[in-house]
């Protein structure tokens, strides 16, 4: 049985990358169009150019060429696609396509037409300058010129504008990453110039706990794809001792969302990801030796399908996933003997960080991850079986007006009491401990699929006003992340949930208040939901199998409005 011993070899993790790599190739092969007669010849997306069911291309799907360029100039085991021509014209419609694609203004569509993405300029750009240096020596002059130009004129583009709607910390850094990139290329100061004004936004903003800030707070998922970009950055800059400080510090966070089971992330995070990236681990693992440690267990956690990966994704993920892969594979082609640390599950403590709302807890038989700021969600993991044992992602209630309200909606400051403040350190757990969070009840709406009719009024804003930049930001910020995100409309009620810790066993204890119950036709707790409107979130793991249950339905036992539920976690047992 394959366990994290036999990664901690680095020569065991190329080969799982090299054959992930290559077993990638077949689909993003028969996702570009191929045809040589073909008005959408090399166009990734086959949404668009093979099912016709779009009326744009999603320009971010590009991106592939560099997986497939990476394939086309890397020699390795079992890899057939490295030298062949056929491949390499592929490459070069692909390359085509992006320029003919580029909206006038040098930004790209991802979402919907005539979207003008910020993000989409920011990550093809990156990917394109990484493809543009592994092929420039075979490439004729006239598409040297057409594609510098093009990568130009998207850099422009993510000088002249920023991204509005919400504070996206993944996106920053893979616009930085594609600035400087695209600097070293041109040699033209304002790509420098903004490449750094961006990541130090980026730092600025970042926690002092270690986390880079997505939308609401810190999203383990997410962060791997912030070590990402932060290690393409950190591959065109001379700052090695600022970004190594800052990637300390924030590999240190990280390192407590790194579950038994080697998984990472999910519903306790701002944006419920549960996606780990290996490549900036592989990167960093050369100066940080805790680095060394997530990509061994991260790597793992892919092959286990405990975190999600290439297989468990569609193609708008599985695309910058096995970019990822590439980084990784890069950095593990340089040798070295990598010094590495222990992982915190490894060891017993307990820890609070506050700005997050997070909870861990490492005692000799569960691993715990508590977050307040979504309302008390609970993951437990035995320690010994390495699995999962027990996990609440807080309530759902349904009212007689076709409402619902949840728990789970991110709370920037939660309402916590602690046994004892761990402070900024690790602390030990004591004999018996308690943690309690009160969460607040919020609206949110369970449907948001598109109708015929929003269709029809979508396209015709995109047709119309939409075209006006200034229009489809606020559009995207108060209407679509707005009402979907950024929402908060309070409900008359209040969860109190209680955790009480001791040697071999975790009581939670529930106490939930309605002011107005009479309205309540179903309540129930799950072991697996999420509302927050993120495609990146409820990607299948094999834990979900022991996740998904949901109560039976406790409208009928509240009492006045009150209802008071109790669960008991027990080692070796899981939930009694």
């Amino acid at each position: 049985m394959i366990t994290e011993t036999f990664f901690s070899d680095r020569s065991a993790r190329k080969i799982f990358y090299e054959k992930e790599i290559v077993k990638e190739i077949p689909r993003l092969l028969s996702s570009m169009d191929r045809c040589p007669v073909s008005s959408t010849r090399g166009c990734l997306d086959r949404e668009y150019w093979a099912w016709a069911t779009k009326d744009f291309a999603n320009m971010d799907m590009q991106r592939g060429l560099w997986i497939l360029t990476y394939a086309y100039r890397t020699p390795f085991k079992e890899n057939d696609y490295c030298g062949k021509r056929e491949i390499f014209d592929w490459i070069v419609g692909g390359v085509d396509f992006w320029i003919k694609n580029q909206n006038p203004r040098g930004a790209f569509n991802h979402l919907y037409l005539n979207e003008n993405s910020w993000m989409a300029a920011a990550f093809t750009l990156i990917d394109m300058v990484e493809t543009y240096k592994l092929i420039i020596d075979e490439i004729d002059s006239n598409l040297k010129t057409r594609w510098l130009e093009a990568m130009i004129k998207a850099g422009i583009y993510l000088v002249k504008y920023d991204e509005l709607h919400g504070y996206i910390s993944n996106h920053r850094a893979g616009a930085a990453a594609a600035l400087l990139g695209l600097f070293h290329i041109s040699k033209m100061e304002i790509f420098h110039k903004r490449a750094r004004e961006l990541m130090d936004d980026v730092y600025n903003n970042r926690s002092k706990e270690g986390w880079f800030l997505e939308y609401d707070g810190p999203d383990p998922g997410y962060q791997t794809l912030d070590t990402h970009y932060q290690a393409l950055f950190f591959s065109y800059s001379s700052d090695d001792k600022r970004i190594l400080k800052v990637l300390s510090e924030s590999i240190r966070f990280l390192s407590y969302f790194i579950h038994p089971d080697s998984g990472i992330g999910g519903e306790y995070g701002s944006r419920s990801c549960p996606h780990f990236f290996p490549g900036g681990f592989e990167v960093f693992a050369k100066y940080i030796p805790l680095s060394e440690n997530i990509a061994r267990a991260g790597t793992l956690g892919l092959y286990m399908n405990t975190a999600s990966g290439l297989a468990d994704s569609d193609t708008r993920n599985s695309v910058p996933l096995a970019t990822s892969y590439i980084l990784a594979h890069r950095a593990l082609s340089e040798h070295g003997d990598y010094k590495a640390s222990i992982l915190p599950f490894e060891c017993e403590f307990e820890r609070y960080f506050p700005e997050a709302g997070l909870l861990v807890r490492s005692d000799k038989f569960h691993y715990t991850i508590v977050s307040a700021s979504k309302g008390g969600v609970i993951k437990v993991f035995d320690k010994t079986r390495k699995e999962p044992v027990f996990s609440s992602c807080g309530y759902t209630v349904e009212f007689q007006n076709n409402k619902f309200g949840t728990t789970q909606l991110w709370t920037e400051k939660p309402d916590v009491e602690c046994t004892d403040d761990t402070g900024d350190k690790d602390k030990e757990p004591e004999n018996l401990s308690a943690f309690s969070v009160k969460a607040p009840f919020y609206y949110f709406k369970p449907e948001r699929i598109m109708t015929p009719y929003r269709f029809l009024f979508f396209r015709i804003f995109n047709l119309t006003v939409g075209k006006i930049r200034a229009v489809n930001d606020f559009v995207r910020k108060h209407i679509i992340i707005g009402r979907y995100l950024k929402s908060r409309i309070p409900i008359k009620a209040e969860l109190k949930r209680t955790l009480t810790f001791d040697n071999s066993s975790i009581i939670i204890e529930d106490n939930l208040t309605f002011n107005d119950s009479g309205t309540i036709i179903d309540l129930r707790e799950h072991g697996f939901f999420s509302v927050v409107y993120m495609a990146s979130a409820r990607y299948f793991r094999k834990q979900d199998y022991i996740q998904s249950r949901s109560s039976e339905n406790l409208a009928p036992q509240l009492q006045n409005g009150n209802l008071s539920r109790k669960i008991e976690v027990k080692s070796g047992f899981g939930r009694l």
